[in-house]
């Protein structure tokens, strides 16, 4: 094969599975964009504490627009270090809302004969519909919020809490600073429910400190994968019982999760998914409470002391992130630029992944 193949289509569509499948009918190399190293995408352009403060501040969309121009520069490299093989591109590597950038991305995919675009149905507006149907099974978090804001886990956990409630991220991070403890183990660990602003304050301390930051939420496929965690289960039990389920049946995975990351990782700033630190059985909540118990700065980040107002709060920064993330869905599925690159397209709807896979083999070049 003398030219990758490269996969892309909207959110919605499995691409890794397709491509997964086919660089094993065709024996050969798969690749995504998201392999290269830390290093190489620190090259690339990539930082990562400005990500984490411009969707903080301007949601998922601004994060996006954020990291076009680096984006662009990983799918020039992809393509010139992957001259065989199957390619995947994730429709954030493709899709442009900016016509000079579209145009680049135009002219990198222009020479490559086998460009296949997955899409769920010949109709656009079908399409739309299909994957927009992904955002109504979005978890409800001002709901799960409000059950992690009243749960007890969080301050049995804390050593101490932290209100954000009219303070910057900045006065924050010097709160922490002012009242963490010197012993240790040093790391500063950050829990509390989601959208309270941890990842961002954990990006300003590791600054402030010279540390490193890790985020639970990153690491728990490496760590579940060293179980029996099951995905096909965890997604039924979320169709079946909705995210309360699902989360009930992390739970265990979660405390091996927390267990393995203090384990491995030193010297760091460490946040916390805000389901990590809730737990309605009390051996997995006893595994994590035996894990934090040496660590002296373990910080509850909360909106306010009232319960009440903190909810409030959290539901209404997540209508906001909502928003956001309804923006660049839309925009990721009904782009024209995906008819401009395909050479080919294989129609998802209603097929097996074998299916779609067959087809595409069927239409490639050569």
């Amino acid at each position: 094969m003398s030219q990758p193949i490269v996969l892309i289509g909207p959110r919605g569509v499995d691409l890794d599975t397709v491509g997964q499948q086919l660089a094993k009918r065709l024996h050969t190399s798969f690749r995504s964009i998201y392999d290269y190293t830390d290093e190489e995408w620190a090259r690339l352009g990539y930082d990562a504490s400005a990500e984490i403060m411009t969707t903080a501040q301007g949601g998922v969309y601004a994060s996006y627009r954020l990291l076009m121009p680096m984006r662009l520069r990983a799918v020039e490299k992809v393509l010139s270090d992957v001259k065989s093989g199957i390619i995947v591109l994730p429709p954030e590597f493709t899709i442009y809302d900016d016509l000079t950038l579209q145009m680049q991305m135009n002219a990198l995919l222009a020479n490559v004969a086998d460009v296949i675009l997955l899409t769920p149905s010949p109709d656009a507006q079908e399409s739309a519909v299909l994957l927009d149907a992904d955002l109504n099974d979005f978890p409800d978090w001002s709901k799960v919020n409000a059950y992690w804001v009243r749960n007890p886990s969080n301050r049995r956990l804390a050593k101490q809490v932290v209100y954000t409630k009219d303070r910057t991220e900045q006065q924050t991070r010097d709160e922490i600073l002012h009242l963490k403890h010197d012993q240790t183990p040093s790391e500063i660990i950050l829990i509390g429910p989601k959208l309270t602003g941890k990842t961002t304050i954990g990006c300003m301390l590791a600054d402030a400190l010279g540390l490193r930051q890790v985020s639970l939420d990153n690491l728990g496929s490496k760590y579940f994968a060293q179980t029996d965690y099951d995905r096909e289960k965890a997604a039924k039990i979320f169709r079946d019982e909705g995210i309360f389920g699902s989360l009930r049946y992390r739970q265990p995975y979660d405390a091996y999760l927390i267990e393995s990351v203090l384990r491995d990782e030193h010297q760091c700033v460490i946040d916390f998914g805000g389901g990590h630190s809730v737990y309605e059985d009390e051996t997995q909540f006893g595994r994590v409470q035996t894990a934090l118990a040496p660590y002296p700065n373990v910080f509850l980040i909360l909106p306010s002391p009232d319960e009440d107002e903190s909810i409030n709060i959290l539901t209404r920064r997540f209508e906001a992130d909502l928003a956001s993330e309804k923006q660049l869905h839309h925009l990721l599925i009904t782009h024209p630029a995906y008819q401009e690159f395909a050479k080919k397209t294989v129609y998802t709807h209603d097929k097996t992944m074998e299916q779609i896979s067959t087809e595409a083999v069927s239409l490639l070049s050569g």
